[in-house]
């Protein structure tokens, strides 16, 4: 069988908290990152909650000059330096800042041409605060991957996550034992939030991945969480 993405850094394999399924990580890659290789050339890219840098490397990969990833557990930000040390990446190239989103962000005048936003925004119950810091940056794309309420109605549906698993959201002020709100927005939900800070978006095709295996991509095929790309007309 061919080697995928992934397999050639089987590190990132070992160092996540979270998602480390091989045919998740690089289905995902396959969806997400290798068919918009061109969009990438040469861009900054800021990578939201960058865990362990998986998704920065790639962005470097396909070929963005530089990539600075903000992610609130410190040895996670430690081990994506590492990991980069190792593949021997140019330290110029990448930054990583361990720090609270909301905290870190105002501090960044960074040009910004592309944003990743993987797995964060339903850790997150104030998303349009979130997307209202990213204008600042006037990035033109955003790559979002997000768990969705499947409600038919324009809301952002409440739950907690725990502070104290490995990929939930983190510890803040708003943490009672260990309980974090979060919001998953429905499809309409998103949409509005999207349009009104001026994002044309598609959503990116699962349905070839699903079908040759639904291993660890199961909630693609279920339809509660999906994939897009959006970007300012």
């Amino acid at each position: 069988m061919a080697q995928r993405f992934f397999d050639h850094y089987p590190m990132f394999y070992e160092t996540a908290q979270a998602g480390p399924h091989p045919n998740r990580m690089n289905s995902r890659h396959e969806v997400i990152i290798e068919p918009h290789r061109e969009l990438l050339q040469g861009a900054t890219v800021l990578d939201l909650a960058s865990h362990d840098g998986r998704w920065s490397f790639a962005a470097l990969e396909a070929g963005a000059e530089k990539v600075i990833g903000v992610e609130a557990r410190g040895e996670l930000v430690q081990r994506a330096r590492d990991s980069f040390e190792e593949l021997g990446v140019d330290k110029d190239r990448y930054e990583f800042i361990a720090g609270d989103i909301f905290e870190t962000l105002p501090r960044l005048s960074k040009k910004i041409d592309t944003i990743f936003c993987l797995g964060f925004f339903y850790h997150v119950h104030n998303h349009v605060a979130l997307l209202t810091e990213l204008q600042r940056f006037e990035a033109r794309r955003l790559f979002l991957d997000t768990n969705i309420s499947m409600l038919d109605a324009n809301v952002v549906e409440l739950r907690y996550d725990n502070a104290a698993k490995p990929g939930d959201a983190f510890w803040d002020a708003s943490t009672k034992d260990n309980k974090i709100i979060v919001g998953w927005p429905s499809r309409k939900a998103l949409a509005m939030m999207l349009g009104h800070f001026g994002y044309a978006w598609k959503e990116l095709d699962w349905s070839g991945h699903v079908q040759r295996d639904r291993s660890g991509i199961e909630e693609y095929d279920e339809g509660w969480r999906i994939s897009l790309l959006a970007e300012k007309s």
